[in-house]
């Protein structure tokens, strides 16, 4: 009869939206389960589990997929969303690593207070663009503009048979300390640099038995009748080639075929295990280093990790973050393929107070500049 089939239709359509109902519920609550365990990332170390470190790294989507699903249960009018709700809630201190919502006081004290910069220069694009001109010359402009008293430099790069190269023309505004290592190409030199305009009185170098080109240096600068140690890190590199980036950038093609999918899938992974791996052995090195400094400490760098990782939280437990301290809005500092991270950092001792941290939005190399005033609390 027609009623028999109508009733037969809606039981069939109920059913349906139940199945779909109940199949969104359960793909929340994986990703409730996912966000959780990024939140593990901070304290457990990659070389004990490292498939934690890969959720760690993925915070931000995890976050903005729980967010998805709050506003998803609202407006379906069900109560499902407290389950997400609740979840972020929990990692609150994970949303304001990564983001700050107010701007900050800016300080108006002019005395005892310097302006700090660290930048990944990445060679000041020879390695990417060697057959073109180098941009030496746009990177001293932005410095001579921003001007700076202290500058922290990674991935620095010197070419020897230049006579007119970027460390001739700063030698004439700073202060050095450069440490750096030849390559097959004789006259090209890689490494580590800061420049200060206060005096540097002593250097020394942190060397990574795990890796060669990753490492650490240090300054001691006296500005007016104090002395500071600034630690300028590389921590490890993932290493990723023009062949990496451009996998991933492709990695959603109907055409590429399952094998090179799988091939350049577990390639990347591998590139990913261990630099988690390699980091979280560096950091224990660099926490040894800093609590043997006999004045306080500034650390800035490159670290190639997020807040959300295993070294960020050691770095930090001692250590405050100058974006948390003065900063505002998101704070990605990587220009590369993957632009929802913030892996450069300057953080400083109980014995400073940051001020009006700024990220710039300049495309001279895959990093953004960072900067912050600092004063001393006395």
């Amino acid at each position: 009869t027609l009623w028999t089939d109508s009733n037969y239709m809606l039981k069939m359509k109920k059913h349906k939206t139940s199945f779909i109902g109940n199949f969104v519920l359960l793909l929340n609550m994986i990703f409730v389960f996912a966000l959780l365990i990024s939140y593990c990332a901070s304290y457990v170390s990659p070389e004990k589990i490292w498939i934690i470190a890969f959720f760690g790294l993925a915070y931000p989507i995890l976050f903005l997929a729980n967010l998805f699903f709050v506003i998803l249960w609202l407006f379906l009018g069900k109560g499902y969303f407290i389950i997400s709700l609740l979840v972020i809630l929990l990692g609150w201190n994970h949303i304001t690593d990564n983001i700050q919502f107010y701007k900050k006081h800016k300080s108006n004290n002019s005395n005892h207070k310097f302006k700090l910069m660290s930048y990944n220069v990445m060679s000041f694009d020879y390695v990417y663009n060697r057959h073109k001109k180098q941009n030496e010359n746009k990177f001293l402009d932005f410095i001579k503009k921003e001007n700076p008293d202290i500058i922290c430099f990674q991935e620095y790069f010197q070419n020897d048979r230049k006579k007119d190269n970027y460390i001739d023309k700063a030698n004439k505004l700073y202060n050095n300390h450069i440490d750096l290592f030849k390559t097959k190409r004789n006259a090209c030199k890689y490494g580590m640099a800061t420049f200060s305009k206060f005096p540097i009185v002593n250097k020394g170098r942190i060397q990574f038995y795990n890796s060669a080109g990753n490492y650490c240096i240090y300054s001691d600068i006296v500005f007016d009748k104090d002395t500071i140690r600034i630690f300028n890190v590389h921590f490890e590199s993932i290493h990723f080639n023009k062949r990496d980036y451009s996998f991933v950038s492709e990695i959603t093609s109907v055409q590429k075929q399952k094998k090179d999918l799988k091939k350049g899938s577990k390639y990347i992974y591998w590139k990913l295990k261990s630099a988690f791996k390699k980091r979280a052995e560096q950091v224990l090195v660099m926490i040894k280093n800093i609590n043997k400094s006999p004045y306080p400490v500034i650390v800035c760098g490159d670290f190639n990790d997020t807040p959300d990782s295993y070294i960020y939280h050691l770095m930090t437990k001692n250590l405050k973050d100058s974006f948390i301290g003065s900063g505002n809005g998101l704070g990605i500092t990587y220009a590369g393929n993957f632009p929802y991270f913030r892996i450069d950092y300057i953080l400083y001792g109980k014995q400073f107070k940051s001020s009006n941290f700024k990220t710039y939005k300049i495309k001279l190399s895959d990093h953004y500049p960072i900067s912050s005033y600092l004063n001393f609390n006395h």
